[in-house]
């Protein structure tokens, strides 16, 4: 509710509240993923593959969790008329972001499986929170523990940022119903706020069923799921451009665009299996179900 309110009052109070909470959540991330290698033990890494299957299987299966991890990287453009000099600081905050953050992920996600035995971190609901535990003590726990709170209320914000945002953009390029495309007084588009939170809390009614950390999983590969499909259609989309001004690109760099849009589109394809046969159903529904909104709008638009 806290992070409803903020970003009803404005992005640029959305922004501070983001950038604090965004500082506060990777102190821990830096801790564990530097100091914990002191406490590293190169054992618990045998076997590499715990899975009982195929390292391919195994790798399939986590590659959409994992790209969880950077899912929002082109987001930076959606408030793009309330950044300064977008042109320059959108590239280079999306460039130097991702970067960051996976050397972050990678850094403390290989710390923590050294520290902690496969089998109590697969058993573990919070495993940077036992890491510094084992390591530091309880008071350490809760430290990265309140860190992770903060995060998850970081990630909050932002999302509910995106979720007013993209509703907002598509309806002025007259996709969706005009009534998102409307502002308030602080400039933010409540209606597309409140209608995409009645969705989520709508979704996660579905799966009241589920513990908490399956429907966070659910959630999250339900959420990468769709991301992948509109990353499906914009590897497409690029290399059509392409082709449409091949006249005007050189070879190499015609050849490069090419063959970049044919990986990423393999890759996207590769991670929606990995999703998961249920994620990947309710996904399809969830997608089609705003076709007969597209279609509404191209016969009140004609």
């Amino acid at each position: 509710m806290a992070a409803y309110l903020g970003q009803c009052n404005g992005v640029r109070n959305a922004g501070f509240v983001q950038l604090i909470t965004t500082v506060l959540k990777i102190l821990p991330l830096i801790v564990i993923g530097t100091l914990g290698f002191l406490f590293f033990n190169i054992d618990n890494f045998t076997p590499f593959n715990a899975s009982g299957g195929s390292s391919f299987s195994a790798i399939t299966a986590s590659a959409a969790l994992t790209l969880w991890a950077f899912l929002g990287l082109e987001s930076a453009t959606i408030p793009a008329d309330d950044v300064k000099d977008p042109t320059h600081t959108i590239p280079r905050a999306t460039l130097l972001g991702t970067l960051f953050s996976a050397i972050i992920y990678i850094l403390g996600t290989v710390a923590v499986m050294g520290i902690i035995p496969p089998t109590s971190l697969a058993n573990s609901t919070a495993p940077f929170a036992d890491a510094a535990n084992s390591i530091w003590g309880s008071w350490a726990g809760y430290a990265v523990a309140a860190g992770a709170a903060i995060s998850s209320f970081g990630a909050l914000n932002g999302w509910i940022l995106l979720s007013g945002q993209i509703p907002l953009a598509i309806a002025r390029d007259k996709l969706f119903p005009e009534k998102f495309s409307r502002l308030s007084k602080r400039g933010t588009p409540v209606f597309g706020l409140v209608v995409s939170s009645v969705l989520v809390t709508a979704i996660m009614a579905i799966n009241y069923t589920k513990n908490l950390v399956e429907q966070f999983t659910f959630i999250i590969l339900l959420s990468t799921l769709t991301a992948l499909f509109l990353y499906t259609l914009s590897t497409m989309s690029e290399l059509m451009i392409s082709i449409k001004e091949g006249g005007k690109l050189s070879g190499g760099k015609f050849l490069k665009t090419t063959i970049l849009s044919v990986l990423a589109f393999l890759y996207t394809l590769w991670a929606i299996a990995g999703a998961g046969q249920e994620v990947v159903n309710w996904g399809f529904l969830l997608i089609m179900s705003g076709v007969p909104v597209y279609v509404w709008l191209k016969w009140r638009n004609a």
